[in-house]
């Protein structure tokens, strides 16, 4: 598979996730198909029948069609971690990802990352379940803030009377658009990662961070119950990311 096809396929899944509507910009360099590819494995269990038509098939194989499955080999999904109870303490710590810096809580979790474009991974604990942040970075970008706000948007189904909202700050030289909407999560399945299942009660966090380089994007997921307890956390995380010293 080409890194071009490669980068593609990643931005339906791990970027847009729910239906790919948002195409990335000719920048990229990535290659514009002529019509929606068929039960693409980046939208599998996420869009649903109003995404792939009143008559699709809902046992039909998503990797049907594919040369390899890329999730071959691969663990199964899991469900989050169980509940825990957890009050943040205040207390944050330094990290560095591929020249990026956050002030992290100390409760979160550092994991390395699981792909070439998944730079690193925190486990949030929660009333919830476990929920997961992850730092992405894709060499040329993967479009402007404004597509991925578009983007991530189109992951969640809003709650009833519940609006995304959007906001754009400075943080030490660097321009950060974020979203925060809370809702039903559609899941999502990407190349070299486990797909990860849909949640009825989601929150979804997630930044573009532009300034130095090639952009960073910052997505949090997972059960609405445990990131309402780090809501104050990421809005602090967001004000003081700094580029590396």
């Amino acid at each position: 598979m080409s890194r071009e096809n490669l980068i593609a396929i990643v931005l339906c899944s791990c970027v847009v996730g729910f239906g790919c509507n948002a195409k990335p910009p000719a920048a990229e360099g990535t290659p514009t198909p002529s019509k929606s590819p068929p039960a693409s494995h980046g939208d599998a269990g996420a869009a649903g029948p109003a995404a792939h038509g009143s008559n699709a098939d809902p046992h039909a194989d998503p990797h049907a069609g594919l040369a390899q499955d890329p999730h071959a080999g691969l663990p199964p999904a899991t469900p989050p971690g169980p509940p825990r109870d957890v009050t943040p303490n205040g207390e944050t710590r330094e990290e560095l990802v591929d020249g990026l810096k956050l002030m992290v809580p100390s409760e979160w979790e550092r994991g390395a990352g699981s792909s070439m474009m998944r730079k690193a991974e925190f486990t949030l604990p929660g009333p919830g379940g476990d929920a997961t942040l992850v730092v992405y970075r894709f060499q040329g970008g993967a479009g402007s803030t404004q597509q991925n706000i578009d983007r991530w948007k189109q992951q969640i189904v809003p709650a009833e009377g519940a609006e995304a909202e959007t906001a754009q700050v400075d943080s030490n030289g660097l321009k950060v658009g974020s979203i925060d909407v809370r809702g039903a999560y559609a899941g999502q399945s990407m190349p070299g990662a486990p797909p990860q299942p849909p949640i009825a009660d989601a929150r979804l966090l997630a930044a573009a961070i532009e300034g130095v380089g090639d952009p960073w994007y910052l997505k949090l997921v997972g059960p609405a119950a445990t990131i309402d307890v780090w809501g104050a956390a990421w809005t602090q995380l967001l004000t003081e990311l700094a580029p590396a010293a």
